[in-house]
């Protein structure tokens, strides 16, 4: 994220920053928000397999994989941290979000972690490749933002063929597990994103609507 350097989140993340859309600027900020906690997940899963297996090309890949996610998670708390001084507060829906992550992280065996994060990581490849080709036409007020989802959605390209080499020996028990940790990861995100997304519009849309002045602070008697 050195791209970064010399950017700051700014004063136009308050209104509706993306496209002047609030509907597309409540889904990037709602992605952003979970970002850190799933980036945890990740680095947590990929850092117990490399403990476990001895020093390889698919190893070196995953180390690199640990240095971007470790990057783009220090970038995205450092523009949760202006969004959530506009919004307030974090989206609800967010903390069970982590909740859920540390669940995961302490209680499932290791490879059905690395098939969730390999998961994950198509979806996010997949969402990487449409935002980008979104990403040309669409107008920023925050080159920050810009800059991060860019970089962000370029990296995660390959991410998920680096987890699938890592744990390539050892399979998490064929298409059964791999469908229902589909599933379970699709609905999570839907369910996260059908809260957070609405709640940032409403919240965004009650704090630039103008405040009522009352007699008594105008002086009227």
């Amino acid at each position: 994220m050195h791209t970064l350097d010399g950017l700051a989140p700014g004063a136009g993340l308050a209104g509706a920053w993306c496209n002047s859309s609030l509907a597309a600027t409540a889904l990037l900020e709602a992605m952003s928000f979970a970002t850190p906690p799933l980036e945890r997940f990740f680095i947590r899963t990929v850092r117990d397999s490399l403990r476990r297996g001895p020093e390889s090309a698919a190893t070196l890949r995953a180390r690199e994989f640990v240095r971007e996610e470790s990057s783009h998670s220090a970038a995205h708390r450092r523009l949760n941290q202006a969004l959530a001084g506009h919004l307030g507060r974090t989206p609800p829906g967010l903390e069970r979000v982590e909740a859920i992550l540390d669940f995961a992280a302490r209680r499932l065996p290791l490879p059905v972690r690395l098939l969730s994060v390999e998961v994950m990581e198509q979806g996010s490849a997949l969402g990487s490749a449409a935002y980008l080709w979104c990403e040309r036409r669409a107008d920023f007020d925050c080159a920050y933002a810009r800059q991060l989802f860019a970089q962000h959605a370029r990296e995660e390209m390959g991410h998920s063929t680096v987890i699938r080499e890592l744990r390539g020996a050892a399979p998490a028990r064929g298409l059964p597990v791999k469908a229902v940790a589909c599933a379970l990861t699709a609905l999570a995100g839907i369910a996260y994103l059908a809260v957070a997304v609405p709640w940032i519009m409403m919240r965004k849309r009650r704090l630039r609507r103008p405040r009522q002045v009352g007699a008594h602070e105008r002086g009227d008697m």
